[in-house]
């Protein structure tokens, strides 16, 4: 290359990149089952990847769904026998973990219809009615044979998750808990509420333990919870001295009309005129 005085001008090659040149990506296959040309553009292949992304999203969410309905069948008409067999408690359990308390609800209203306790694990069923009186029982008495069994039914309904099992991360969550085996182990049987805030919390410390950090490396947070009202001193009121003389509004023109005899003898004038 020459410049405007002649002299040539070394210039350097263009760099070239040392990363391998990437291999034109497969495009995604499609199902034999669904009527649609191959893409022949990239474009087209990302279109098609994502709408078989979706595709097995829904059919997932569907499998899950009908999954539910069939334990929902199944636990309906549990026990099998009396006493209750441990293959019937662990398929309780392992169905109620898919269930959220919606799904709960439905499975104690297929068991009332069946005329069973709603306690899946129960087989009396609840007290007979008189024909007409169904109406006045309280919902407890139509549906369980006794307040234990639905104590027990609510302890499992405690535990289940608002958030639907295809939504779930890290798994369907912790194994479903019964009253009467926290009762043999000696362990509290309270309601076990989800406390989502102290989960967080949890997790949040679990985070920071594997990144290293110690309590005391953690930024120092600025903002506390505690609200204190501030205390404001009150002013100190100055002498304020009142003058006639300062009324603006009984000026006449600009002429202040002096207080003394004129003001007494008006007001005794207009007395006497009285």
């Amino acid at each position: 290359m020459e410049d405007l005085v002649g002299s040539t001008i070394k210039t350097s090659p263009a760099p070239k990149s040392i990363l391998k040149k990437s291999s034109q990506r497969p495009a995604p296959a499609v199902p034999p089952n669904v009527n649609v040309p191959a893409p022949t553009t990239d474009q087209q292949a990302r279109h098609l990847q994502t709408a078989l992304t979706y595709a097995n999203q829904i059919q997932a969410q569907k499998a899950l769904q009908l999954e539910i309905l069939g334990h929902i069948e199944t636990l309906s008409l549990l026990p099998s026998a009396s006493p209750v067999p441990v293959t019937d408690v662990q398929a309780f359990k392992s169905g109620v973990a898919l269930f959220q308390p919606s799904d709960y609800t439905a499975l104690l209203e297929e068991r009332t219809v069946n005329g069973f306790c709603g306690y899946t694990l129960c087989a009396n069923p609840p007290p007979p009615v008189r024909k007409g009186r169904e109406w006045l029982r309280p919902e407890a008495e139509r549906r369980f044979c006794s307040i234990g069994c639905a104590r027990k039914a609510m302890y499992v309904r405690a535990q289940l998750d608002e958030t639907p099992a295809w939504e779930r991360r890290g798994g369907l969550g912790d194994e479903i808990r019964l009253k009467d085996e926290d009762e043999t182990k000696g362990e509290q049987t309270s309601m076990p509420i989800r406390l989502r805030e102290q989960k967080a919390e949890t997790e949040e410390s679990q985070l920071a333990h594997e990144r290293g950090e110690k309590p005391q490396s953690r930024k120092v947070k600025l903002v506390t919870d505690d609200v204190v009202e501030k205390e404001t001193a009150k002013p100190t009121p100055g002498k304020v001295e009142f003058k006639l003389e300062d009324l603006a509004h009984e000026n006449i023109e600009g002429y202040s009309i002096p207080s003394g005899k004129y003001r007494t003898t008006k007001v005794q004038s207009a007395g006497d005129g009285d």
